[in-house]
């Protein structure tokens, strides 16, 4: 066969090694262009996302602080709705009529529990919520309405509080509570250990474990495991 300039480009030809030097040159010069690009990408994001994340940060912080200042003012605002509740009470089970004059009924609830309370103490008086249904046979709801009653004060609430082991099987008297204490009262009853008396003192919850003299305070539901009073004290966070 006869030899020609294509045939004579070997691998060992100074234009094939010519050829192989300048494409390794190449795949270099782009290795290092790659790797120039990826650092500069990486250094142009980063200068984008550092101030980013900074202000992340801040707003996490502000929210954080934001809650904590709802938190404290809810707080307030339930403890100053509770205060404002300070002299008033609550009774259930009082039997209801039409047309009823619903001081004339606490007044004969304080003759039969032989309490000194006159007219003048009583401020405000009247049910609260909706009519239940009247029975066939009587004005009588199946189910009366609470009666909430605020007294001209406090010495007046107390009458009423040391009376409530006098009363009938079917009539209680409770303090005057927020929605907010309401739902906490019901929490610790619920979940406390047993034997622990629970009940309230001008609207703030008190649990006192068997054995002992002084209560605990209750204001939030975390205050229960706290003291050891929960049925289940919640697990620790891994």
């Amino acid at each position: 066969m006869p030899t020609t300039t294509r045939n004579m480009a070997t691998a060992d030809s100074p234009a094939s090694v010519e050829f192989i030097t300048q494409m390794d040159s190449y795949i270099q010069s782009s290795e290092i262009f790659k790797k120039v690009l990826v650092e500069a990408l990486n250094s142009a994001l980063q200068e984008t996302l550092t101030p980013l994340y900074a202000e992340i940060k801040s707003l996490k912080s502000e929210v954080s602080s934001l809650r904590s200042e709802l938190s404290e003012v809810k707080a307030k605002a339930n403890d100053n709705e509770q205060y404002s509740r300070r002299n008033n009470i609550r009774i259930f089970g009082l039997g209801e009529e039409n047309n009823e004059n619903c001081f004339d009924v606490v007044l004969r609830l304080c003759d039969e529990l032989n309490l000194d309370v006159k007219r003048n103490e009583l401020d405000r008086v009247h049910r609260v919520g909706r009519a239940s249904n009247m029975t066939h046979s009587s004005s009588n709801p199946v189910h009366p309405r609470p009666m909430i009653i605020k007294l001209t004060g406090h010495q007046s609430k107390l009458k009423f509080m040391k009376a409530k082991k006098q009363l009938r099987r079917n009539v209680s008297i409770k303090e005057d509570l927020t929605r907010e204490n309401y739902e906490l009262l019901k929490y610790v009853k619920t979940n406390s250990l047993k034997d622990v008396a629970v009940y309230t003192i001008d609207g703030v919850i008190m649990a006192r474990a068997p054995g002992h003299d002084k209560p605990c305070r209750i204001y939030k539901k975390e205050d229960l495991a706290t003291f050891k009073l929960h049925k289940t004290t919640p697990a620790a966070d891994d």
